[in-house]
């Protein structure tokens, strides 16, 4: 049993609610179950409301295996678990005091279905890459559908969540820079595309632009992050010679023209941006492929557009860059592959992207509980 598979049971309040009784016999009525604290420290669980033989409290809550665990978390010296309420647990193996005064104890560990922990071992025993694998096929395709759907916006929430306040301009050329790099080498390029902004290359002729950026091949980008400490340098091991850096580099500096352009792009229909935003990459360097159009478009054009909506309070920038993806072939990769293999059903770019989500930050970290694909299985 773990701390975190009890917070889900909790959240989803999956255990036997008859006739609940503290762990010193007084009754419990649960109004409000609290909002649960994802990301901040403190209580497991905020603003909630219960009642005591009748007395009602408002107030946190706090999940436990067991109750001495409030002390091995030194709970008792933070002053942000002063307003716990309720504590709850698998085992009340020692009483939990705040200033003198007892916190009441709820034990879920005789109102958990069997069946359920049953199923919630196996997948912590599984070694497997996949442990919903062998069982994905018994449920519904449209809980695989709600995560992917989930997944993509959590997708587009992370890569976009390092924007601040930024010229439309450099956001463009910062979002293609990085999309260019590729997955290896993004990092340097968006360095490099902050050390050396749009501002500055759009008013060079090519020749000094193609030269300005050439001179940076191989650079070692070493101190650009000083308060990291992080030594950075494009890498070529493995790389195939069309991602060489220097390749994706002469190619960024053909692009610069585009940025303009592109952001007067972003009134059109889905379909005639992307036609439109082909025909200009072709324009300016026959060399990028179609399958790295692909890429700039879904690392860069639908970003950029999903951002502009946010800030703007534009949905319909939002909703279009939905549609891009929607409309482009899906990627093609291992962890595709893997997922498809799975179950998975990959029809396009919105579902390759939902699915790489999926794989990296839920099944490669093995968190099945907060997947409601996991969850699911779990249930049946």
């Amino acid at each position: 049993m773990k701390e975190q598979f009890l917070q889900l049971i909790w959240k989803q309040k999956l255990f036997n609610h008859s006739n609940l009784k503290l762990s010193n016999g007084k009754s419990l009525l649960l109004k409000n179950y609290g909002t649960f604290n994802s990301h901040e420290s403190g209580p497991d669980f905020f603003n909630a409301r219960i009642a005591i033989d009748g007395l009602w409290w408002s107030g946190n809550i706090e999940i436990h295996i067991k109750s001495s665990d409030w002390y091995k978390h030194n709970h008792q010296v933070d002053s942000a678990y002063n307003n716990v309420i309720l504590h709850v647990v698998w085992e009340n193996d020692f009483p939990v005091e705040i200033n003198g005064w007892e916190i009441p104890v709820l034990i879920l560990n005789d109102r958990v279905d069997p069946k359920l922990l049953l199923n919630l071992t196996q997948f912590q025993k599984s070694v497997a890459n996949f442990p919903c694998q062998q069982l994905i096929g018994s449920i519904e395709p449209i809980y695989l559908r709600q995560m992917m759907d989930s997944s993509l916006f959590l997708r587009l929430e992370r890569k976009t969540s390092f924007i601040s306040d930024m010229d439309v301009k450099q956001l463009a050329y910062l979002l293609f820079a990085k999309a260019i790099g590729g997955k290896v080498n993004q990092f340097s390029f968006e360095y490099l595309a902050q050390n050396l902004p749009f501002s500055f290359l759009e008013h060079l002729s090519y020749p000094q632009r193609k030269l300005t950026i050439a001179s940076h091949n191989g650079l070692n980008l070493s101190g650009g992050h000083q308060d990291s400490g992080v030594q950075v340098k494009f890498k070529r091991k493995g790389m195939r010679p069309s991602s060489f850096p220097e390749k994706r580099l002469k190619q960024l500096g053909n692009l610069i023209p585009l940025i303009p352009v592109f952001c007067n792009m972003t009134e059109l229909p889905p379909e005639e941006l992307i036609f439109h935003f082909r025909k200009e990459v072709q324009k300016l360097d026959n060399s990028i492929s179609y399958d790295t159009q692909n890429l700039l478009l879904i690392n860069a054009v639908v970003p950029f557009l999903y951002i502009q909506g946010k800030l703007t309070a534009f949905n319909y920038l939002q909703e279009k860059a939905m549609d891009i993806l929607q409309l482009l072939p899906p990627e093609k990769n291992n962890c595709v592959a893997k997922m498809r293999s799975i179950g998975f059903k990959v029809n396009n770019s919105f579902d390759s992207q939902a699915i790489l989500e999926i794989y990296n930050e839920f099944c490669s970290n093995k968190k099945c509980m907060q997947c409601s694909v996991g969850f699911k299985i779990l249930q049946q």
